[in-house]
């Protein structure tokens, strides 16, 4: 990466922090004196706000789908309990009902697995969202192309690339991809976040810079192949970028 120096860069990171709540005393004065003169600041604390809330909805509605699973499961754990016994058993009714509680055992156990899985994936997009959100205060916007409807922000800091997309036309068996290639036109699958943690058409992330001439944001019908199929969404040539 060359030398991106910008003597603006300071208040970029205040107005980062003043939209997390992480300014306190003399420098929330002194950015609150600030954006009573710069349109820039006012226009990117704006942005930034709109990213913050719009990831704050994903969080909620995730978090209430994921408490929702739970209940389910505990309903239909509490429903199906095997009956108290009103007259003696045989061996086969023993063994007919410990076959019951085995299949309802590991009906639960793959419900608890699924749950686990989807709020660990959902907690790993969350956590890439918010690195994006704090690389896109500071980097330096990098020209990208968008597919009709879709807008967004790619912005480059010395080793990563934050990325940030709205008006994605997502259906339930969409998986977002995003694509690198090399110097050498290999193709690589970086990151992908299923249909349920894309809410509202929006998806954040960041990627390593290592190596990469060209990123590719797609939208592909369930798990992603070895290359990209489905629709582009955002396009870069980063060779102006990388050294």
């Amino acid at each position: 990466m060359g030398d991106h120096h910008d003597p603006h860069a300071r208040y970029d990171g205040l107005a980062l922090d003043h939209v997390l709540g992480g300014l306190s005393g003399r420098a929330a004065a002194e950015f609150r004196s600030h954006l009573s003169t710069c349109g820039d600041c006012r226009s990117r604390v704006d942005e930034l706000r709109g990213i913050a809330d719009e990831l704050g909805e994903i969080e909620r509605d995730e978090r209430s789908r994921a408490r929702l699973q739970t209940e389910v499961v505990r309903r239909d754990e509490s429903e199906h309990a095997p009956a108290e016994p009103t007259r003696r058993l045989t061996v086969g009714h023993v063994t007919v009902a410990t076959i019951l509680v085995l299949l309802l055992a590991a009906g639960v156990a793959f419900w608890n697995l699924h749950l686990r899985t989807t709020i660990g994936a959902y907690e790993s997009v969350v956590s890439s969202q918010s690195e994006a959100l704090r690389d896109l205060a500071a980097g330096v916007l990098v020209d990208a192309e968008f597919a009709e409807g879709v807008s967004g922000r790619l912005v480059a800091t010395d080793e990563q690339l934050a990325f940030t997309l709205a008006g994605l036309d997502v259906v339930a068996d969409d998986v977002a991809a995003v694509w690198v290639t090399d110097g050498d036109g290999e193709v690589e699958l970086v990151a992908a976040a299923p249909a349920e943690l894309l809410d509202s058409g929006t998806y954040a992330g960041v990627l390593d810079l290592d190596g990469v001439v060209e990123v590719i944001i797609t939208l592909e019908v369930g798990q992603p192949g070895t290359s990209p199929e489905g629709p582009e969404q955002a396009s870069s040539d980063l060779d102006a970028v990388v050294d």
